[in-house]
């Protein structure tokens, strides 16, 4: 019993690894860190105008 789940584990393991190393695995994460900067960028820039505005005020 314990021979069929150390197998499976290696299967899935192999399988997981062919997964990680496709190119679409690897651009979907370069698209979710560039969102993630993109979307800080934008925060900044609206608290910087936001505290701009205020000061005015």
């Amino acid at each position: 019993m314990k021979d069929k789940d150390q197998k499976k584990l290696e299967i899935a393991k192999k399988q997981y690894k062919k997964l990680a190393n496709r190119p679409l695995a690897k651009e979907r994460k370069k698209a979710v860190g560039t969102s993630s900067i993109y979307l800080f960028v934008v925060v900044a820039v609206i608290l910087i105008a936001l505290a701009i505005f205020l000061k005015q005020r």
